[in-house]
């Protein structure tokens, strides 16, 4: 299973046979730091064009606070810019081809991910994720068609349901198994 979060940042984690892969450090699974565009954006790690760079919500935010423009036809200071706000106004063209921009950055991080793991799960976490209809659905359907046929097949892409309480309590559940 392939669990990616969704929020300032991208967190994640890989669980094989009910456990957490961890890695030699117990550093294992950071897939916020897996590049997925070489010539891309800098990031706070060092590196270029990691995916938490395109497809966290601070990436989505990022793209607004930038766009002086459509900050002004929308009538929206840059500091009130949020997640929410943003999906409030899907309704205007402009935002919503950013919306779904954002999303193909995730949907193409996750498809590689998919590629090396060959999970049967993707569980999607963090605020975003309670986003049905204009998140999980149109991401469920990218990366189901733009993963190799052989590692789609039965993929099954979901909302986490614990929403933003996940990493808390996943914690906890690492903590009671392993201490």
């Amino acid at each position: 299973m392939l669990v990616v979060t969704v929020g300032t940042g991208i967190g994640g984690g890989i669980i094989e046979n009910g456990r957490l892969i961890q890695g030699r450090r117990g550093i294992g699974g950071e897939i916020g730091h897996y590049i997925i565009n070489f010539d891309g954006v800098e990031c706070p790690c060092g590196n270029r064009g990691c995916f938490e760079r395109y497809g966290s919500t601070g990436a989505l935010v990022r793209r607004f606070t930038e766009n002086v423009a459509l900050l002004e036809k929308l009538g929206v200071p840059a500091e009130d810019v949020n997640g929410k706000v943003i999906f409030d106004h899907l309704d205007d063209a402009d935002v919503s081809a950013t919306v779904n921009s954002w999303i193909d950055s995730i949907a193409f991080g996750i498809i590689g991910l998919v590629h090396i793991f060959n999970s049967e799960m993707v569980l999607i976490g963090g605020g975003i994720s309670r986003e049905d209809e204009h998140f999980i659905r149109p991401l469920r359907e990218k990366i189901l068609n733009g993963a190799m046929e052989q590692f789609a097949k039965d993929l099954e892409v979901e909302a986490a349901a614990l929403g933003n309480n996940a990493g808390l309590l996943g914690a906890c559940a690492y903590f009671r198994q392993n201490f």
